[in-house]
């Protein structure tokens, strides 16, 4: 299996966190991609022979989609394939494709109710990762013309969110903006997908995710009281809720993920987790 992550197209940037590239094969051993619980929504391109390779429930999925943002985990079975994926900043799947991202949670949509008839056919018979990665590029260059503008306050509080020293909540977010938590609420599940309460949790465990593969903790006690779980126990059950693992069988059981770096420099995880 070979797995790399793409710098967008510098005009991207605001909107576009990465491109990545997995090529499958069978003969790796692997046979499914466990999808864990994840608040970023994803433009996603993947085909075997000009077939879809994804199937979920035994349903096979478009060959290329758009993600929203996923809640619970879930297993995609795999036969030989290419994937690219575009993964997006919360707020821009509504400024680029003008609709709610929380009207896709846990959904997956073909990309044809959004892009052009013939883009899907260029990828299929484009040459090569680079020339695929440029078409979509073209397509995303093309909707930020018509962009909508993003909320300021929204990215503010995912800023806020994302610092792992900041105790934040609702409460502490709507005053800090001067807004009621019902407006701020509002605001923030039209721009993300996700309430803030939830985006919060996800958050956290995405951190817990990379803590744990980076041994950051003697023990899960520790990185409970770190990540500011009320006690052990209710940071496993988190854990259990977005990944459908323990941490301790996510830790002992070799699951592999891939972390990528991001242009402010914090860790965070990619959305997909290999499984033997």
């Amino acid at each position: 299996m070979d797995y790399r992550v793409f710098t967008p197209h510098k005009l991207l940037a605001p909107y576009v966190r990465y491109f990545s590239a997995l090529n499958f094969n069978k003969l790796s051993g692997l046979s499914q991609i466990k999808v864990f619980a994840d608040r970023y929504p994803h433009l996603v391109f993947q085909h075997n022979n000009g077939r879809s390779a994804f199937f979920r429930d035994t349903d096979a999925l478009p060959p290329a989609f758009i993600s929203g943002v996923k809640i619970s985990p879930y297993i995609l079975d795999l036969d030989n394939h290419e994937v690219v994926t575009v993964t997006f900043y919360p707020q821009a799947i509504k400024q680029l494709f003008g609709i709610n991202v929380n009207e896709l949670n846990d959904q997956i949509v073909d990309l044809i109710n959004f892009a052009p008839a013939d883009l899907l056919e260029r990828l299929y018979y484009s040459k090569c990762l680079a020339e695929r990665i440029d078409l979509l590029t073209e397509f995303l260059l093309k909707k930020i013309n018509d962009a909508a503008p993003p909320d300021h306050l929204i990215s503010e509080s995912i800023r806020l969110i994302n610092d792992i020293d900041i105790e934040t909540s609702l409460n502490s977010l709507s005053k800090y903006f001067k807004i009621s938590t019902r407006q701020f609420e509002r605001r923030f599940k039209s721009s993300t997908g996700l309430s803030p309460k939830l985006f919060i949790r996800a958050a956290r465990f995405e951190s817990a995710l990379q803590a744990i593969r980076d041994n950051q903790f003697e023990n899960l006690s520790g990185l409970a009281h770190y990540l500011n779980f009320a006690d052990q126990s209710h940071f496993i059950k988190e854990f259990k809720t977005f990944s459908g693992l323990t941490p301790k069988t996510f830790l002992f059981n070799n699951q592999k993920t891939q972390s990528v770096i991001p242009d402010n420099g914090v860790v965070t995880i990619n959305h997909l987790v290999t499984e033997c």
